[in-house]
């Protein structure tokens, strides 16, 4: 029996370039790749819809380096995220096997909260990796929308305002 959502299988027609992001397993890193994200949906997709799908991707991201590598410390997290004309799907993916954490705190919150926050979302862990899908509607209005806004409001920055 497939247990796979219809959405994995079904046509995914970009409108515009992917994100496509890979980096080693760090913390910093994860950082860095979630304002890059934030960049890129922030392109089209509605402020409430970014905020959710950052933090649903950060929380994957995360999972990633805390969890995924038990006997290589700091291997490879892939981050994609592609933008159709109805949804956006954001592929979060490490080539490590689950670890139990180290320390006795009890978190364990973060798969809930990506569940949450994304539409629907597939999960698939093996012993060469886990795969974190996530899936959104968000319908596609193009670019156009962004000249409405004053320019302040569209800059991006990485820094304090001083910095910019």
């Amino acid at each position: 029996m497939n247990f796979n959502p219809r959405w994995l299988s079904e046509p995914f027609d970009d409108v515009r370039p992917p994100l496509q992001l890979q980096m080693v397993a760090t913390d910093r890193n994860v950082s860095l790749a979630r304002r890059r994200l934030r960049d890129w949906l922030t392109a089209d997709v509605s402020s409430e819809l970014v905020d959710d799908l950052v933090l649903a991707a950060y929380e994957a991201m995360t999972n990633a380096v805390e969890h995924g590598y038990a006997d290589c410390p700091h291997g490879p997290v892939r981050l994609q995220a592609r933008r159709s004309s109805d949804h956006v799907l954001i592929t979060v993916s490490d080539d490590g096997s689950w670890r139990v954490p180290i320390n006795d705190h009890f978190r364990g919150r973060g798969l809930s909260l990506i569940r949450l926050l994304a539409d629907d979302v597939h999960i698939a862990a093996g012993p060469d990796g886990t795969v974190v899908r996530l899936w959104a509607e968000a319908p596609y209005e193009g670019l156009a929308h962004l000249r409405s806004r004053p320019a302040a409001r569209r800059a991006t920055s990485l820094g304090p305002p001083a910095a910019r």
